[in-house]
């Protein structure tokens, strides 16, 4: 009843699993003799402060908001061989921008009990879930405007969604409904109890799809990114700091199949990775990039992708999706210039990526792999 495969992640661009916690330009120091930011643990050093009978001026030092951990350091005569014991953890700066006037805060990594960083299963299951979500309304949608696939339950999806005004943020609660209906066309089909509605969770056959926590790796596999904004006219914009996955690093999993439960396959799966990735680069990624350098077996992961990898507008709409997402984008933030994403063509008006050892990579780019066990 249960098949078991191995999965194996290779990050092909920074990955960022957000713990939903920061480090602020007040937790760590830059050390520029080995390229590293070395994150301090607040808590020790207090302790260390105090029989120094240094609390008060670092109790002003935390008050003032312009004056860095390094700057303290100094002006109290205290060496990086007296520090280092209240290192918490060290990472690459990478290409980040880490100097005194320029320090931010950022994000940090999620991480086990040990300090540990790993990647919860729940993040790469919910990246396959828009995957299989997109790439399956994509395919019905057709057969039923084909006539292949009788009735028109997608069909009628994708006109609410096309023809529902999105003015208010308010007004995004329209298309929530909408996506909610097709979910529950897609994945709701196990019928588990007649009493029960078909939206209920307990119908969703991805319930019989179950993924491991990856197994922990070491902080030296961290790297800290800069998150920047990339225009189609080649221009970036520099936004936030990430703790992130070096590219090149290859994470596993353990993937269990409830062959009962579940109405896919792995290979199925596998189908809808190729079909999602082939629609992002025919109806966004195009724009930003000359040439189709996404392999089939690409997924998008963690905090960062954008817009495009974490919805399935453009799966449903293709490229009529512009002037939607263009709206829907306006409502949530009126600031950001979305109102005009649909006479450029594309919207998002940026693509998120970030720089490594020189080099450009997407934010969150990952190559995924199944390997049946036994």
């Amino acid at each position: 009843m249960l098949e078991r495969y191995n999965i194996r992640l290779k990050v092909a661009g920074p990955v960022c699993i957000g713990s939903g916690k920061q480090i602020n330009k007040k937790d760590y120091i830059y050390n520029k003799a080995k390229d590293t930011v070395d994150v301090i643990d607040i808590d020790a050093m207090f302790m260390d402060v105090i029989t120094m009978g240094k609390e008060k001026d670092f109790e002003r030092f935390l008050l003032n908001r312009n004056e860095t951990l390094e700057y303290w350091f100094k002006s109290n005569n205290i060496t990086r061989q007296q520090y280092s014991k209240w290192i918490k953890y060290s990472l690459a700066a990478g290409d980040a921008v880490v100097e005194d006037k320029s320090l931010k805060e950022v994000q940090t990594f999620v991480r086990d009990a040990y300090g540990q960083p790993y990647i919860p299963g729940s993040s790469l299951k919910g990246a396959l879930r828009t995957v299989i979500l997109g790439s399956t309304a994509k395919v019905r949608i057709a057969s039923e405007q084909s006539g292949k696939r009788p009735g028109d339950t997608y069909t009628t999806i994708q006109r609410n969604l096309t023809r529902t005004r999105i003015e208010k943020s308010k007004d995004y609660r329209l298309i929530e409904t909408e996506m909610k209906k097709l979910e529950t066309c897609v994945f709701n089909a196990l019928n588990r109890d007649p009493e029960i509605k078909k939206d209920n969770a307990v119908n969703d056959f991805m319930s019989g799809i179950i993924i491991s926590d990856s197994k922990p790796f070491g902080n030296d596999r961290l790297v800290l990114c800069q998150q920047i904004d990339k225009l189609t006219t080649g221009a970036k914009n520099s936004i936030m700091l990430r703790e992130c996955i070096q590219p090149g690093t290859v994470i596993e999993f353990e993937l269990t199949v409830d062959t009962v439960v579940s109405k896919i396959k792995v290979a199925n799966i596998s189908s809808c990775i190729k079909n999602f990735i082939k629609s992002y680069y025919d109806t966004f990624a195009y724009k930003f990039d000359k040439t189709n350098n996404y392999p089939d077996n690409t997924i998008f992961l963690g905090a960062g992708t954008g817009y495009p990898t974490k919805t399935v507008m453009y799966q449903v709409l293709g490229k009529d999706a512009v002037k939607q997402v263009a709206d829907i984008l306006h409502a949530k933030a009126p600031k950001h210039g979305h109102k005009k994403d649909a006479e450029k063509g594309v919207s998002p008006h940026t693509k998120k990526v970030t720089s490594y050892r020189g080099m450009e990579y997407n934010m969150g780019q990952c190559e995924i792999e199944f390997e049946k066990i036994g």
